[in-house]
């Protein structure tokens, strides 16, 4: 799991993940000058009413999919305890 802080440069629209639950998407460039794809899955978590140019710290797991992007999620509450669980922190509240 990583902490990372970032903007919002980009909304996408709200897809099914591979378990068919539903996902919130967008992009944030980082301080570090990553550009990452963020994906929030409603039914574990909450959507957060972020916009362009919204600042973020995000928790989750950073990973690097098959096209070499890379890739934050589990950005929500963990149900079992054998998972450290991911949160998304925006205008001063935690939504996991």
């Amino acid at each position: 799991m990583v902490t990372i802080e970032g903007v919002v440069t980009q909304l996408m629209k709200v897809v099914h993940g591979p378990n068919g639950n539903l996902h919130q998407q967008f992009l944030i460039n980082t301080k570090d000058g990553l550009n990452l794809k963020v994906k929030n899955n409603l039914r574990a978590g909450q959507e957060v009413p972020v916009h362009v140019g919204s600042a973020l710290t995000i928790r989750g797991e950073l990973l690097k999919t098959d096209s070499g992007r890379e890739l934050l999620h589990w950005t929500h509450r963990s149900r079992g305890k054998s998972r450290e669980g991911g949160w998304i922190m925006y205008d001063g509240r935690k939504y996991a």
